[in-house]
């Protein structure tokens, strides 16, 4: 917690990553605003009109709830990011008791917020396919496969991108300190970016292909 540290540590933990843990914190909590804003006049239009929800509307929702749970685990442990962060670039910084209490659930709150994250962007691609579904209803079946292809492709990018942690830190605490804090070794981490751009890009591809 940054109450038990001194202005001038606390100052070096909160600027110790590529984007300072205010920005951070305003950046997350816009975007998480404007996801919540969207979703509901979305939700209040299909209800106006039609009067009840469809298929892709409830998993909207489950996306966004997701995106809460992301957002909430962010806010709750991004401390401890920033300040492992700082430790080790720092090592002159000393951590909390606290801090260090907290490290053993660490691993655990990394895993809970990608899973969430992750979910919660692959559930609204999984929403776009299903509102897109009753357009292709009628045409060629080189489409119908082609829109199958591409739901099948989320669902696989979706577990990649979900086990990629496991593969890039395979250990537990307090192993995971000394081997991946605050990331995993820079050539491994590298690689896992760009696994996690291509696996990720892939289905959106797939769907505006789909789209013509």
């Amino acid at each position: 917690m940054a109450s038990g540290y001194d202005s001038a540590t606390r100052w070096k933990i909160e600027h110790s990553g590529r984007a300072s843990l205010p920005v951070a914190e305003t950046v997350s909590g816009v975007f998480f605003a404007l996801a919540v804003v969207t979703v509901v006049f979305r939700l209040c239009i299909r209800l106006t009109l039609q009067r009840r929800l469809a298929l892709d509307d409830y998993i909207l929702i489950i996306a966004l709830l997701s995106l809460v749970g992301s957002t909430v685990v962010f806010h709750q442990f991004h401390w401890l990011t920033y300040a492992l962060n700082a430790l080790k670039y720092d090592p002159s910084i000393v951590l909390t008791q606290k801090d260090i209490a907290d490290l053993e659930l660490d691993k655990g709150s990394s895993h809970a917020f990608l899973i969430m994250t992750w979910s919660s962007i692959c559930l609204v691609k999984i929403c776009f396919l299903v509102s897109f579904k009753a357009l292709i209803r009628d045409v060629s079946k080189a489409v119908t496969i082609w829109y199958w292809i591409t739901a099948a492709s989320i669902v696989v990018s979706w577990g990649i991108l979900i086990g990629l942690y496991w593969v890039q830190c395979p250990y537990e605490s307090p192993d995971a300190l000394s081997h991946c804090t605050p990331e995993p070794p820079r050539n491994i981490y590298i690689t896992g970016i760009w696994v996690m751009f291509v696996v990720d890009a892939i289905p959106d591809a797939m769907s505006k292909g789909e789209g013509r």
